[in-house]
C-alpha cells in the first residue's frame, strides 16, 4: 500500500505540522495583505539594516519520532511561512524586500512529513520578493548580509547562519575604514518584533477571543 513501511522495517510516525493541518494554506486563513503590511512596518523600521528570521527547529522524542512541530512566532508573523527549514531574509534600504529560502519538494519525503510549497508555491501564496531552495542559503546570504549596516538575528540557533553573520562582521571590520560599506553590528530582532507584536489587529483580536471563548468551555 501507499507510504507503506518496506518487509522488517519499523513504520515511521507522521509529523503533524501547522502546514499540513491547513492543506497547504499557510496562512491559515489569515489575508496575505495582513503579512504584506506586517512586512512594510518591519523594513521600515530596520532601515538600511537585514534581518534574518530562522524556522523553529524539528525537534524528536526519539530518534525517529518527532515532537509535534511548532513554527517559529516571529517567523509567522513576518511572512505567514510555517515550514520547517525556512529562512527569511528581509532587507532594508532603498529597494525593500523579503526573500525566502524553503525547502524542496520532494516526494518520498512529503510521505512522511507532509506536504511542502517548494519555492514556487511559497512565492505564489506568501508573496516573496524573491524565493530559492534551501541549499541555496549559503550561497547566497553572505551577499545579502553585506548590504546591511546592522544584522538583525538572534545567535546560537541556527550554525550556518552563525556562521555566515560573523564573517560578514569581520569582512566588514577588514573593508570598513576603506570603503564605509557593510554590517557593523548585531542586534537581536525582538527590538523591532517586539513591539509590534504587542500591538494586535483586529484580526488577532478575535482570534484571542475565539481561544479564550473555548477555554472557558
Amino acid at each position: 500500500p501507499r507510504g507503506a513501511s518496506p518487509a522488517g522495517c519499523p513504520r515511521r510516525r507522521r509529523s503533524t505540522t501547522l502546514l499540513a493541518m491547513t492543506h497547504l494554506d499557510p496562512l491559515d486563513g489569515i489575508p496575505l495583505a495582513v503579512f504584506e503590511g506586517r512586512r512594510a512596518a518591519v523594513l521600515r523600521a530596520l532601515g538600511h539594516g537585514v534581518m534574518v528570521l530562522p524556522a523553529a527547529p524539528l525537534l524528536y522524542r526519539s530518534r525517529d519520532t518527532e515532537v509535534p512541530y511548532r513554527p517559529d512566532s516571529e517567523l509567522y508573523y513576518v511572512t505567514g511561512a510555517t515550514e520547517p527549514g525556512t529562512v527569511a531574509v528581509l532587507v532594508g534600504g532603498s529597494e525593500p524586500r523579503l526573500i525566502l529560502f524553503v525547502r524542496d519538494r520532494d516526494a518520498e519525503a512529503e510521505l512522511w512529513s507532509g506536504a511542502r510549497l517548494g519555492p514556487d508555491g511559497v512565492s505564489e501564496r506568501l508573496g516573496a520578493s524573491e524565493t530559492y531552495p534551501l541549499t541555496e542559503l549559503d550561497l547566497r546570504l553572505p551577499g545579502l548580509l553585506r548590504a546591511g549596516d546592522r544584522i538583525h538575528v538572534r545567535l546560537g540557533r541556527h550554525p550556518a547562519l552563525d556562521r555566515a553573520v560573523l564573517e560578514a562582521l569581520a569582512q566588514a571590520r577588514a573593508r570598513g575604514p576603506r570603503k564605509g560599506v557593510g554590517p557593523r553590528g548585531v542586534v537581536d530582532p525582538g527590538e523591532i518584533l517586539d513591539e509590534l507584536r504587542l500591538v494586535k489587529d483586529a484580526l488577532e483580536i478575535a482570534r484571542l477571543r475565539a481561544a479564550a471563548a473555548l477555554s472557558v468551555e
